[in-house]
């Protein structure tokens, strides 16, 4: 789709601004911000993938870090510029078109694998494992299964994956430092039967942001 300019940077990425979604954003960009200002060097580099609009990379602007991002959308891509001329974006898919100009310390990314391909999330998390330094980290939101038919992916448009499935492709590589339910810190299995509802009050919509999982990995040191 393309950027609507009557609506934010925070809406044309899907992100409403009822004060319970704009809860939930702030919380995962202060996680995101402390996380990174822990550990992860300054003049350092981070990439975004699914960048979008440079919503979250907005975060960063005032600190001292190399700032990329990736996205296939070019309409959000020329609105990110505006807000971030010093960050290096780019167009593409990055799984099968992105080719890193350097290795980074952090790739962080969001609402981003559920349009990843199941047979392609292995290759995923390899092509993180490639653009990252030794002891560089992983910082992933995504969306959790929640029913037992999301595993067997009914909607490849919008892909819920399970922790468990997440847990055997990346642990075979990375430390896995953390994963859990991003904003109550409950473990999952195979799929999250605790789900909660979009805050209209009907108890209908389970596409909230509150659903979603936090996946950090570090790449050990002596990995190449």
């Amino acid at each position: 789709r393309r950027y609507d300019d009557s609506l934010s940077l925070q809406e044309n990425v899907g992100y409403s601004h009822i004060p319970e979604i704009q809860k939930l954003v702030n919380g995962a960009q202060d996680r995101l911000m402390q996380f990174t200002m822990e550990h992860v060097p300054t003049g350092t580099a981070i990439l975004d993938i699914g960048c979008g609009t440079g919503l979250f990379l907005q975060r960063f602007k005032e600190k001292n870090y190399h700032l990329y991002g990736i996205d296939l959308n070019n309409s959000f891509l020329n609105k990110a510029e505006q807000f971030l001329p010093k960050a290096h974006l780019f167009r593409g898919n990055y799984v099968t078109t992105f080719r890193a100009p350097r290795k980074f310390n952090m790739i962080c990314s969001f609402s981003v694998t559920m349009y990843i391909e199941p047979s392609r999330m292995k290759l995923f998390f390899d092509k993180i494992y490639d653009d990252l330094n030794p002891g560089g980290y992983v910082f992933i939101q995504y969306s959790q299964a929640m029913k037992f038919v999301d595993l067997l992916y009914p909607d490849l448009t919008y892909i819920k994956y399970s922790p468990r499935r997440i847990d055997n492709i990346v642990s075979k590589r990375f430390i896995v430092v953390k994963h859990e339910h991003f904003f109550d810190g409950r473990k999952v299995g195979w799929f999250d039967d605790k789900h909660y509802y979009f805050p209209d009050g009907t108890n209908m919509r389970l596409d909230t942001l509150e659903n979603s999982f936090l996946l950090i990995l570090q790449k050990p040191f002596n990995g190449s």
